[in-house]
């Protein structure tokens, strides 16, 4: 006797299909992209076309798609398919508003097209890529996109502001990578007068930026080597990340500032530092009011100035420092430093640059194996170099800090070491610090050399401190 499956079940069975539609939306929210939604169409009436109108489209891996190019014989057909995908996919779309539209731009006639589409359902978040080698230009297509919130745009050059266009009048974030000049970037600002987050990156062309925003709370500026000047003001702005030349950093009304990030490098364009006082005018810009800063090796390799009596950092809670080795210069200016931050309340420090982020990772890569490097058969040369500059490092002169102040800042209560490995210097730094904050509460230090807990206590348990109630955790960087 077999038994019959009556409509009344199948309605009680597909509890899925019941439910109302954003929590389906939901559902296919989390699927990959567009073609893994339009899938679900195959599972039941209710999903036929439900893909249809799910308001975000992302075809294809645009990790992979960016990089391709049509007029090449072994990707054209994948370009190919790709684009015929793009065009049935907005084709079809019944949502009326376009919530997040990703795509890679190969022509300009389709591109046009594309953009046209997504303007006409009131796009709000646009993320358009090409690759490098095509030095494809955005459509005037791209200026119907009034709706825009946030516009993503990777190496796709601006093109020229039509005279007619009034703007992105909600646009509130923008992101530049690999393309961009000063007057094609300062035209399309002028556009946005609601911005509140800038961030430009690899943009080679671009020479001078000058914002001025009473919108701007983030601004971020990485690695754009041909910029000799960086001219910013924004009472508003609470989050500056810059890497490149810090000389050339001009902050004004930066009343709010919060949160710093400074990496300094040298690209070979404008002028190094010379004198510490060329160091800290840029940092005096922005030392009154950050609480957060966080800065990679060159803010060690300049005192600061004996000139400068006032405490630079006086509001600073928090110091990242990402530095290599630990020499008796550095920890002469992180004295310096930490003079001057009364109310610092955590300070973390990452040796983590250079080669001992590689010994790190063939570390880890070996512990995964469950290898050890006799085992491995290879000792690569990151390891040599490593060995050698422990070798150097323990040979530097051992830093003396018997003549510094008894206090190193009396509000600091929290201390972070990380990629630790044991050097002399390392070990009168930990000295230095444990030793003379009087209210720390706890130090953490990860462990490079994968000793076990107790050597590593063994190692650190001399040490005397300031703080009675300071506790002292060790960990194993790779565990």
């Amino acid at each position: 006797m077999t038994s019959q499956t009556t409509p009344a079940m199948c309605s009680r069975t597909d509890r899925i299909s019941r439910l109302p539609d954003d929590v389906l939306h939901n559902i296919l929210s989390l699927l990959p992209n567009t073609e893994a939604r339009a899938r679900t169409s195959l599972l039941s009436k209710r999903f036929l076309h439900l893909w249809a109108h799910h308001p975000s489209v992302l075809i294809g891996d645009p990790e992979i798609l960016r990089f391709l190019r049509p007029s090449d014989s072994d990707t054209a057909a994948i370009v190919g398919r790709y684009q015929i995908s793009v065009d049935l996919c907005l084709a079809s779309l019944l949502c009326p508003v376009l919530q997040t539209l990703e795509l890679n731009l190969f022509s300009s006639r389709r591109s046009f097209r594309w953009i046209r589409s997504a303007a006409g359902r009131r796009v709000r978040d646009l993320r358009l890529s090409a690759a490098p080698s095509l030095h494809l230009k955005l459509p005037v297509s791209i200026f119907y996109c009034t709706s825009l919130v946030s516009l993503d745009l990777y190496c796709c050059q601006l093109p020229s502001i039509r005279p007619k266009f009034d703007g992105f009048p909600s646009l509130t974030h923008l992101k530049i990578t690999g393309t961009g000049d000063h007057e094609s970037l300062a035209s399309l600002l002028s556009k946005c007068p609601s911005l509140q987050s800038l961030k430009l990156e690899c943009c080679y062309d671009l020479t001078t930026l000058d914002l001025s925003s009473q919108t701007l709370t983030d601004v971020e500026l990485l690695s754009c080597p041909g910029l000799h000047r960086v001219r910013i003001d924004a009472p508003n702005l609470a989050r500056f990340s810059y890497c490149g030349n810090v000389n050339n950093i001009y902050l004004e009304n930066a009343r709010r500032l919060l949160d710093v990030n400074l990496s300094h490098f040298y690209s070979g364009t404008g002028v190094d530092f010379a004198t510490p006082v060329q160091w800290a005018r840029p940092v005096r810009s922005l030392s009154h009011v950050s609480q957060r800063l966080r800065v990679n090796e060159w803010f060690f390799r300049f005192l600061l100035p004996e000139t400068t009596p006032e405490p630079l950092f006086g509001n600073l809670k928090m110091l990242h420092c990402v530095v290599d080795w630990v020499t008796s210069s550095m920890l002469n200016s992180l004295a310096a430093v930490l003079g001057h931050c009364r109310n610092l309340e955590q300070l973390k420090i990452d040796l983590s640059c250079g080669v001992r982020r590689s010994v790190v990772c063939f570390k880890l890569l070996l512990a995964q194996l469950n290898m050890t490097e006799e085992e491995s058969g290879t000792s690569p040369d990151c390891m040599d170099k490593f060995e050698q500059a422990l070798k150097d490092d323990s040979e530097q002169e051992v830093w003396d800090p018997s003549e510094l102040p008894a206090d190193v800042t009396p509000s600091l209560k929290t201390i972070i070491v990380n990629c630790f490995v044991g050097t002399p210097n390392e070990m009168k730094m930990l000295e230095y610090l444990v030793g003379r904050s009087s209210v720390l509460e706890k130090i953490s230090i990860g462990d490079l050399m994968m000793r076990e807990r107790e050597e590593i206590h063994r190692l650190i348990a001399y040490i005397p401190r300031a703080s009675s109630h300071v506790q002292i955790c060790e960990f194993n960087m790779l565990s």
